[in-house]
């Protein structure tokens, strides 16, 4: 619930999952903000941070600045957590414990500072995963989905580096955490325990 101009009035958020090819380039197409609109007015509701002023949600301590994870020991944690999840095919499996045998994990993650239109690109993933998963994450403090955004886009950066197909790590990514609810339960109760 929202309260606007006195009166109180159900909110329905909503949006499309990343593993849709269409989505994924229309959310990497443009570098700047990621912002939002009430699609039964046209409203412009503005930045993430501004929708989760609209929506009275709390902001994280930190804020909504993407900032990577550079650490190997970091990346290696992050692989760690994932390594439980169900994995969604025998190829997600592969893929983690091919970046897990890289040597210098940091690159993909170091090499978005040098970049503004990377890091443009990075800092809309992550906002859109943390609204994809307002409600999911509303019994727990704003911190803990900050770190699962935060640490999802750092994963999709690594995969990304890796690779060289950005939009193919932000849709391998969606398929195997954003579309599995037990996985997203899995890296909320990771991020809740400071386990990434």
């Amino acid at each position: 619930q929202v309260v606007e101009n006195g009166s109180s009035q159900a909110i329905e958020l909503g949006g499309v999952g990343l593993c849709c090819e269409a989505a994924c380039e229309l959310l990497l197409s443009e570098t700047g903000p990621l912002t939002f609109c009430d699609s039964e007015t046209g409203r412009s509701i503005g930045s993430l941070a501004q929708l989760l002023k609209w929506l009275d949600y709390p902001l994280p301590r930190k804020g909504l600045t993407y900032e990577p994870a550079t650490a190997e020991k970091d990346h290696e944690r992050l692989l760690a957590v994932l390594g439980r999840t169900e994995p969604i095919d025998d190829a997600w499996t592969a893929q983690l414990k091919a970046l897990q045998a890289q040597t210098a994990n940091s690159a993909g993650s170091t090499a978005l500072t040098g970049d503004t239109g990377t890091a443009g690109r990075y800092q809309r993933i992550y906002d859109y995963i943390f609204y994809r998963q307002l409600e999911t994450f509303a019994d727990v403090p704003s911190d803990f989905l900050a770190t699962y955004a935060g640490r999802s886009t750092d994963f999709i950066a690594l995969t990304a580096a890796a690779t060289g197909d950005l939009p193919e790590a932000v849709r391998r990514w969606s398929e195997q955490i954003e579309y599995d609810t037990d996985n997203v339960a899995l890296l909320k109760k990771a991020a809740a325990a400071g386990e990434f």
